[in-house]
């Protein structure tokens, strides 16, 4: 087994979770983060090259023996009987998104992409939802500065408003609803964000065709009858000569 990416995924060891290979085993719970244990414990040879761009390595060792090495561009001796091509969203932004494109399409055999893994390119700029984000930080900071701030000349009265507001703010109760107010207002935000961004992507449907009817006075709730020309009293009726 031949990884090349800048994470080992060989195990890394958490407060809460297992932190060798022996713990590991006792549970076999595969992840992104250590789904290299499995080959290991089926007595697979493994070995690693990190990019030209991270020689360190990551900063917690392997749980299992790893030969590793740093892709120096040149390439890999022997043949290998099946690739697996994949991406974390998570930690690419979208405006790479153009490269995992140009490495699939530069790949020489045939692709078969997994079930359900359909890839979409490109995905929807997070800039603005940052922006968006941003503002709201600093609306909310302008907010506070604005309430705890005394004037250049406090009477006793706004003197005792911004103490007050001042020690309100000190309360660790307080604090915590302060910040699950600010997390409500992201939250909401990234809603109105995500409706938005469906909206816009979703097609206009077709204008439905009917036959033309005359139009009527809305306001006119009596049955419409075909009108006819009126007659004066009196006069007599034009009537074709025979």
């Amino acid at each position: 087994m031949h990884l090349f990416d800048a994470h080992h995924d060989s195990g890394y060891p958490h407060p809460n979770g297992p932190t060798t290979f022996a713990e590991w085993s006792e549970t076999g719970q595969s992840s992104c983060e250590n789904w290299m244990l499995v080959h290991h414990a089926r007595g697979t040879r493994l070995t690693l090259t990190y990019p030209t761009w991270r020689p360190e390595g990551d900063s917690h060792p392997p749980m299992v023996p790893l030969t590793v090495s740093v892709d120096d561009h040149t390439a890999i001796p022997g043949t290998f009987d099946a690739v697996s091509l994949c991406r974390s969203g998570a930690w690419v932004p979208s405006w790479c998104d153009d490269q995992f494109t140009q490495l699939l399409h530069a790949f020489p055999g045939q692709a078969h992409p997994l079930p359900g893994a359909r890839w979409t390119h490109p995905r929807p700029d997070p800039l603005p939802q940052a922006r968006n984000y941003a503002a709201i930080r600093a609306e909310l900071i302008a907010t506070l500065h604005t309430a705890t701030e005394p004037a250049r000349q406090p009477g006793p009265e706004r003197q005792s408003l911004y103490e007050e507001a001042r020690a309100a703010c000190q309360e660790p109760d307080i604090l915590q609803t302060a910040l699950e107010k600010v997390a409500e207002i992201q939250t909401a935000s990234h809603q109105r964000q995500e409706q938005t961004t469906a909206a816009l992507a979703t097609p206009k449907p077709a204008p439905l065709t009917s036959p033309a009817t005359p139009r009527t006075n809305p306001h006119d709730a009596s049955p419409h009858t075909p009108r006819h020309p009126h007659t004066p009293a009196g006069e007599p009726e034009h009537k074709p000569r025979l």
